[in-house]
């Protein structure tokens, strides 16, 4: 069966018998995202469920919810079904960085809970406040970067990715409350979920390039890809806009990393790249 790629949601077929199977499915899928589940941290099966009863699945599951760590199960009144589901091959899909983002209603504790790439963290946990920001805008109007055409044309393989150095100002732009600014990074002074973002009119001196941008953790690529650009001619101006949500511990460095599909010399024009606390730990 065709799944989707990230929450394997089930696709309809062309020309499948009974779609209504499949698509009354994926509403019960999606009814657990947007209505909440009753319990998180469940590693054994519920008895005597009924119909759309859901939970968040701990660390360890035994039974049938085993190797499905993390994931959301739901039942489906004959079976426990999971999110995210399956592969279009019939693998099951693990929780990981392409899941980051989700967010599920806890009943039993009226708790808003959010998947960092690697954990449910509690939203209930410590606001941050309106100033803990910090943020680097480009030297000048007109930066150039010297880029190397990437091996993956989808622009998806990491190693095709250049950490984005020598761009920035000199003089930390922002409030800096809880992050520390860099020449080139952002050091995170309290554990908890940031938004990572940046923003910037590009061109390009080639034709049909493609851009795209990543968020790295510690010298290493720990975001997922961000939206690709795509600049038909040469010198068109487009906007590239990219955020990820991230839990990061104390004294964790954040950097931007960049790809092209083209070897070209791509021009950042009035660019920011932010940080943005959201939720401290508590």
């Amino acid at each position: 069966m065709a799944t989707s790629p990230d929450l394997g949601l089930p696709f309809i077929a062309a020309g499948q018998a009974q779609p209504e199977v499949t698509h009354n499915e994926a509403l019960l899928l999606l009814q657990a995202m947007t209505n909440g589940v009753i319990d998180r941290g469940v590693n054994t099966p519920a008895v005597g469920p009924t119909i759309g009863d859901s939970y968040i699945i701990g660390a360890a599951p035994t039974g049938v919810w085993a190797g499905r760590a993390n994931c959301v199960a739901i039942w489906s009144g004959t079976a426990w079904d999971f999110i995210p589901g399956e592969t279009s091959a019939g693998t099951p899909i693990t929780m990981g960085a392409r899941q980051e983002g989700m967010r599920i209603w806890v009943r039993d504790e009226n708790t808003l809970y959010v998947w960092t790439g690697s954990a449910w963290l509690n939203f209930a946990s410590t606001p941050a406040t309106a100033t803990d920001y910090g943020q680097r805008a480009v030297t000048g109007n007109t930066t150039v970067l010297a880029i190397t055409a990437a091996v993956d044309p989808t622009l998806s393989t990491n190693s095709d990715y250049d950490q984005v150095l020598g761009i920035f100002n000199a003089t930390p732009d922002g409030e800096n409350s809880n992050i520390t600014q860099q020449t080139n990074t952002f050091t995170i002074a309290t554990d908890g979920v940031y938004r990572i973002e940046v923003w910037a009119s590009v061109t390009s001196n080639a034709n049909n390039t493609a851009l795209a941008v990543k968020f790295g953790i510690n010298g290493t690529i720990g975001l997922g890809r961000r939206p690709k650009v795509f600049l038909r001619n040469t010198g068109e101006t487009h906007t590239l806009t990219a955020f990820g949500y991230h839990h990061f511990d104390a004294g964790d460095i954040v950097s931007l990393w960049f790809a092209s599909d083209k070897t070209a010399n791509i021009t950042f024009e009035d660019a920011v790249f932010g940080a943005v606390a959201m939720k401290y730990d508590t």
